[in-house]
């Protein structure tokens, strides 16, 4: 399946104190490609006013383009997570069955069809097939389904969501690789070795303590408290060293949820979070390098 392949990526979570419209400008003017979009923030837009044709204009006037729509939950009869994360639903539950409308509408082929249950409701294999099912009809939709790990729902590990993969069988099946989940999830450079290069369809990079602060939950830490490249403890520079050894990091982007970020304006944010992120990158994938 062609997938359109985009190097560098704006997540929503390093500005999601800004309107959609300052996001896919913040992208244009600092180096990006694509942005990606919740459901959410479409469901907000579509009540303001907008169509899904002018929210897709927001990019598209910059010069970029919407590229996953995340988070997708639907694909899961029993998705919801625990209490610790029940103030979140609201969020995860919008726009729910209209996720393909939303896709097509703003010309978007992935899907982070993410695994926010609690631990222990689902067997892998009712996991896998319901992937598979999903998958299955998205294909002939031209839709990728991208699956990332996360240490405080379901599957905790990157080798869980590969097994996932490998186990749900279909083709339009891809990874999601996110620094901070994979630190704190389980480190296991040997792992990434076996994966074929392509299969992880992007590299999100943030930094961190390595463990959880007494006192917070890990989802909390997870969403407020990332710090930006080279401002934590995580070994960042051995990790895409390990990516790009095994040839995996082809499409990077920042994805720093942090409660310091959303306090501040876009300018701010370009100041902390951009020079952070150039740094750390290998220096012949830094912007504008041959």
């Amino acid at each position: 399946m062609a997938v359109t392949s985009f190097g560098r990526i704006l997540w929503w979570g390093n500005v999601r104190a800004l309107s959609v419209r300052d996001r896919a400008q913040f992208a244009a003017r600092h180096g990006f490609d694509a942005l990606n979009i919740a459901p959410a923030d479409v469901v907000a837009l579509l009540h303001a006013g907008e169509t899904l044709d002018s929210i897709r204009a927001m990019a598209e006037d910059v010069g970029v383009s919407f590229t996953y729509l995340d988070p997708v939950v639907s694909w899961l009869p029993d998705w919801a997570p625990g209490q610790t994360a029940a103030d979140f639903v609201p969020f995860l539950e919008a726009g729910l069955g209209r996720e393909l409308e939303f896709a097509h509408g703003l010309g978007i082929d992935r899907m982070l069809t993410i695994t926010c249950f609690p631990s222990g409701r689902y067997h892998m294999e009712e996991v896998a097939e319901h992937l598979s099912i999903f998958a299955q009809r998205m294909a002939p939709e031209g839709i990728t389904c991208v699956l990332e790990a996360m240490p405080m729902w379901g599957l905790k590990t990157f080798a869980e969501v590969d097994a996932l993969r490998r186990q749900a069988g279909q083709p339009n099946i891809r990874l999601l690789f996110d620094t901070w989940h994979y630190i704190r999830g389980g480190r296991d450079d040997s792992l990434l070795a076996s994966i074929p290069p392509g299969m992880i369809d992007h590299v999100q990079i943030a930094d961190g303590s390595l463990q959880c602060p007494p006192g917070i939950s890990l989802f909390e830490d997870c969403l407020q408290r990332r710090c930006v490249p080279g401002a934590g403890e995580m070994p960042l520079t051995e990790v895409l060293s390990a990516l790009k050894e095994n040839g995996h990091l082809i499409s990077v982007g920042p994805e720093v949820f942090s409660a310091s970020l959303d306090a501040m304006t876009a300018d701010e944010i370009a100041e902390t979070l951009m020079p952070a992120f150039d740094a750390i990158l290998p220096k012949d994938i830094r912007k504008g390098a041959a």
